[in-house]
Parts: C-alpha cells; structure tokens; sequence
C-alpha cells in the first residue's frame, strides 16, 4: 500500500501495479496523475475558472472534501 512520504518510484511501483475487480470489470492501468491532470480537473470537468479576469477561484468542488482556496 502507498504511504505519504514514501518514495517517487514506489509510489509509481504501487500505482502501476494495482488491480481492482469492480464487479467482474478488472481495472489495472492506474498511474499517478502529472500536473495537467489537475489543472483539466480544476478547469474543464470541475468548471473553476483559471485566471482573474474569468473570475477565477474554487467555486466547484464537485465530490471532493478537503480542497481549499489557498490549495493547502
């Protein structure tokens, strides 16, 4: 199982090596997600605008708990 402060490559390792059976659908290409996976999330599935003149800011969370303005 991965853990926070683990390292880059074993995290990698973890991800690429996970199976999950969702109903008799095997589900085993995972990855990590790169810096533009976030921003299309934040942008195009979540709707947040991304600069000041859209007015930007996190006015969608959409499912997710724990985010926050600041992103900390």
């Amino acid at each position: 199982m991965a853990l926070f402060g683990d390292t880059w490559n074993n995290q990698m390792n973890w991800a690429s090596d996970l199976t999950v059976n969702f109903g008799g659908t095997i589900l085993d290409d995972w990855r990590l997600p790169i810096i533009s996976d976030i921003g299309h999330l934040y942008t195009t599935e979540l709707g947040n605008k991304s600069t000041p003149d859209e007015g930007f800011g996190l006015s969608n969370r959409g499912p997710f708990q724990n985010l926050n303005q600041s992103g900390i």
